[in-house]
């Protein structure tokens, strides 16, 4: 379960319990917090897991994969290309540094971030 469904469902269910008298607001304050400060140290966990297995994929012969997404991990990349039904929408010669994968929308936007060192 990724942090934000847990959260999404932990908040309902307080507000459930909170509705039906079972706690009181003070209770369900803490409860909120108690659930945002686990879901952002599930988010912390989840991120290290991320570099953790991104820093262990051997660089010639795996790939790297997130959910539908895989992509090969070198620290030898020079160009970045974006191919699409028109061809090479995007290229970059100049790559000479770091690349960062991102994900947002629950997976479903995937961002590049090149920081050249050059």
């Amino acid at each position: 379960m990724l942090p934000v469904e847990y959260l999404v469902e932990e908040l309902n269910y307080i507000t459930e319990v909170e509705k039906s008298n079972q706690i009181s607001k003070k209770q369900a304050e803490k409860l909120r917090f108690k659930a945002l400060l686990k879901a952002k140290k599930m988010e912390s966990d989840l991120i290290k897991k991320l570099v953790k297995d991104a820093t262990e994929v051997h660089p010639t012969d795996r790939n790297l994969t997130f959910g539908d997404v895989s992509l090969p991990i070198t620290n030898k990349i020079k160009r970045v290309e974006v191919i699409d039904k028109n061809g090479r929408s995007y290229v970059n010669y100049e790559v000479g540094g770091v690349i960062e994968l991102g994900f947002q929308d629950k997976g479903e936007t995937l961002k590049i971030f090149i920081k050249n060192t050059n």
